[in-house]
């Protein structure tokens, strides 16, 4: 998904893990029922990691307002100029 902006919640060793917590986070947050979810595989090191994102943000201000509906529901979060 191409936007200016993505907010990421988790990186885990799984891909099914990281659309777990996606689907999590977008059924408890309002401010994410419009954004979409995506995994992203990364290598650290030895093992590869899936990026739990949600793009589809167009500002810096839409990102992080909902990093902090996150934040509010327990989840971690950091907004990423894409």
């Amino acid at each position: 998904p191409v936007s200016p902006w993505v907010v990421q919640i988790a990186a885990t060793p799984s891909a099914s893990t990281s659309l777990d917590l996606l689907q999590k986070a977008q059924s408890k947050v309002a401010a994410l029922r419009s954004a979409q979810p995506f995994t992203e595989p990364v290598s650290s090191g030895s093992e590869t990691l899936h990026r739990a994102r949600f793009a589809g943000f167009q500002s810096k201000d839409q990102a992080w307002s909902a990093c902090a509906a996150l934040k509010r529901a327990n989840f971690s979060c950091y907004a990423v100029a894409n």
